[in-house]
This record gives C-alpha cells, sequence and structure tokens, in this order.
C-alpha cells in the first residue's frame, strides 16, 4: 500500500508559524507538565543559514503538518564524523503512524548529504519511540543524566 502522506525539506521560516502550535503540543508531552515554551528562534535560524539545520516534515495530501523532525548537523569533535542530531520529533497524535516512515525518511536525506551517524534523544517517558527506533538498527549509545541546579538546587 502506497504511503499517501508528503514527505520534505522544510526551511525554518516556511516551517515555523504553522507548526507552533505542534511545537507547543510536543513540549507539554515531552515534559509532562506546562511548561513555558522559549524557542531560541534566532539559534534555529543562524544554524540554517550556517548549514547546520535540516527540517523534515510530512504533511498529508491537503497540507496539512502531520508530523516533524528537526536536526542539527555539526561535525563530532572527538572522531571527525558528519553526524546528525534530532533536536524534534514529533508526529501529531492523530498521526502517530508516520513516524517509521519519518525515520526511514530522514537517515535517506541526510545520508545524501554525507552524515555518517544519526542520532536521537529519547526521553524515558517514550518508550515506544525507544522500541521503534531498535526495530531500526538504532543502538542506544548513552544515558543522559539531567538536573535543575538553578535556584539553589545546586
Amino acid at each position: 500500500m502506497k504511503d499517501r502522506f508528503v514527505y520534505a525539506r522544510e526551511l525554518f521560516d516556511e516551517f515555523f508559524p504553522e507548526a507552533l502550535p505542534m511545537i507547543e503540543k510536543h513540549n507539554s508531552a515531552v515534559e509532562g507538565e506546562p511548561v513555558r515554551l522559549d524557542l531560541n528562534e534566532a539559534a534555529y535560524r543562524q544554524s540554517e543559514k550556517n548549514g547546520g539545520l535540516r527540517i523534515y516534515t510530512v504533511r498529508t495530501p491537503e497540507g496539512k503538518l502531520a508530523a516533524y523532525a528537526v536536526y542539527i548537523l555539526a561535525i563530532e569533535n572527538h572522531h571527525g564524523k558528519f553526524e546528525g542530531w534530532c533536536d524534534a520529533f514529533f508526529p501529531s497524535p492523530e498521526y502517530r503512524g508516520v513516524g517509521l516512515n519519518l525515520v526511514r525518511y530522514c537517515d535517506r536525506e541526510l545520508a545524501k548529504e554525507g552524515i555518517e551517524r544519526a542520532y536521537h534523544q529519547v526521553r524515558d517517558s517514550h518508550p515506544n519511540f525507544a522500541e521503534l527506533l531498535t526495530h531500526m538498527d538504532y543502538k542506544p549509545v548513552a544515558r543522559v543524566f539531567g538536573k535543575d541546579i538553578a535556584n539553589g538546587k545546586a
């Protein structure tokens, strides 16, 4: 069966205004509680200007945004590999089934540009995404620990 969705690379200023409501939903889903969203739009624009930002989208045939993946590209400082770090990955809840094909699409597109390795940071609160990536031959490579050290918590 043919996928009825349209996969594409988009530029930040094309993507961002329409995506903002989805990004806010994504932020709430990741944090598990309302957290003020404070995106550094200037940093994304600068990354794009420098060639280090890729935004891949999935749209319905009618053009509605269904999912997105945002990657930051960089040369790894220890081994010199050209890498893509997924900064944000979010299929809208009504289109959850597009995730697998979006990751496949991103992998192909990044590889065409010479990216040697792609990374996805997966929150512990999203085990299904970790399972999907494992199914696609992604391997866990590190554990990231976080702590709020502001306001006397250090």
